[in-house]
Order: structure tokens, then sequence, then C-alpha cells
């Protein structure tokens, strides 16, 4: 018997060394964090998304060089309450159909 799905996609953190800036005798790269569903991963590149819409849809994304990639962990799960799986439209025909 196979396991039940678990709803929601994962979300992981990523933490990475950000490129920084100071004077030529002291520069050190910024430790980040960015939090996300993870769109792809490559040898080149860790390519996330920090907003997901009803529709399964992405935008904002941030790619991050694997070299700058310190480690990274999942932190949860995202799921949609139902107030948000159904656009202004296809709500208004719900509930005109019933």
């Amino acid at each position: 018997m196979s396991k039940p799905k678990t709803p929601g996609v994962p979300v992981h953190a990523v933490v990475w060394l950000d490129a920084a800036y100071g004077d030529t005798e002291k520069v050190v790269p910024v430790v980040a964090v960015t939090l996300g569903v993870i769109l792809e991963k490559t040898g080149e590149h860790v390519l996330l998304a920090s907003e997901m819409f009803g529709d399964s849809t992405y935008r904002h994304y941030t790619a991050i060089p694997v070299g700058m990639v310190k480690r990274i962990e999942r932190v949860g799960r995202l799921s949609f309450p139902e107030l948000v799986r159904e656009t202004p439209e296809e709500e208004e025909e719900n509930e005109q159909g019933s």
C-alpha cells in the first residue's frame, strides 16, 4: 500500500554567501538566507521562487550560484487555503451555479 501524498509543496531555506562590497582592506561576503520553492537545481545554480499563486504559477525568482551555497534545509510545506484556490472569475461562476 502506498503512502498518501502530503499536500502542498516543499519550502526550503538556502543559506548562501552573497557578494558584498567594502573598503579594499576588508571585504567579506555576507551570509544570506533565501526562503522559497526550489524550481531547479543544476551544476550551476539553485533557482527558487518566493511567491506562488493558486494556479501553481510562480514569480520573484532568485538564482543562487552553487559555489555560493553553504546548505539547503527543508523548513516546511506550503499549501493554499481554499480562499486563494479560485480566481475571482471562478468564484463568481461557482456562486452563480449554486
